[in-house]
């Protein structure tokens, strides 16, 4: 992360605000700040904080299958089930704050829903 700090006066706003617009387009700013300052005639003080690079445009694209139904092969006693462990999943993640995939990602839920039961 890098801080760029950009002085704009009311007296000379445009040109300074070209420059930083220019600026910001061309980072990917991750928050900025501006506060009004009176003194010297008045100015604006923008500090932006920015990414160097963009890790998502740089990254090596992953090689990610189409999105899989993972239920196509389920009875519909199964796909009930399923069904209930995706909705346990997504409580258990909204309690912790969590995504859901980090508490089971959608074929873990399917392998268990395709148990055999247990009634012994």
């Amino acid at each position: 992360m890098q801080i760029r700090v950009f002085k704009i006066p009311l007296n000379d706003a445009d040109r300074t605000c070209e420059e930083m617009n220019k600026f910001l387009r061309a980072h990917r700013i991750l928050q900025s700040e501006r506060h009004f300052c009176s003194d010297d005639g008045g100015y604006w003080t923008v500090l932006a904080e920015y990414m160097v690079g963009d890790p998502v445009a740089d990254a090596v694209p992953a090689h990610r299958s189409e999105h899989e139904d993972v239920t196509r092969n389920m009875t519909e006693e199964q796909k009930k089930l399923y069904a209930q462990f995706c909705s346990i999943r997504s409580r258990l993640a909204k309690e912790q704050n969590i995504a859901h995939y980090l508490v089971f990602n959608n074929k873990e839920l399917a392998a268990l829903a395709m148990l055999p039961p247990n009634y012994g």
